[in-house]
Parts: structure tokens; sequence; C-alpha cells
């Protein structure tokens, strides 16, 4: 599962990490995509970079 924190509820998955980060970039875009269709700004934290991984064995 992939959360992406500066985009509240958007959340997508994959079947492994590749696909997953895959996912979250095409939700990423559709996100934005859906935000300026709406005239909401968003603020740009180009700068910021979280990543989080749990791995269950």
């Amino acid at each position: 599962m992939v959360i992406i924190p500066s985009l509240p509820g958007c959340i997508t998955y994959g079947k492994d990490i590749n696909d997953a980060l895959t996912m979250s970039r095409e939700a990423i875009e559709l996100y934005i995509d859906e935000m300026e269709e709406r005239g909401i700004i968003l603020i740009d934290d180009s700068e910021l970079m979280e990543y989080t991984m749990t791995l269950e064995i």
C-alpha cells in the first residue's frame, strides 16, 4: 500500500514494490488533475520526500 501524505486521501497499492511505485505515480497524476479541474491550489512540496516501507515476513 502507498499513502501520499501530502495529498489527503491519495492511497493506492501494487502487487510488489515496483508495481506500487508505478501505481503511486498514476494516483498522484490523477489526484493533481482532479484538484486542478476543481480549482483547488496544491502546496508545492517538491523538495520534500518521505519514504516508509513495511515488509511482512
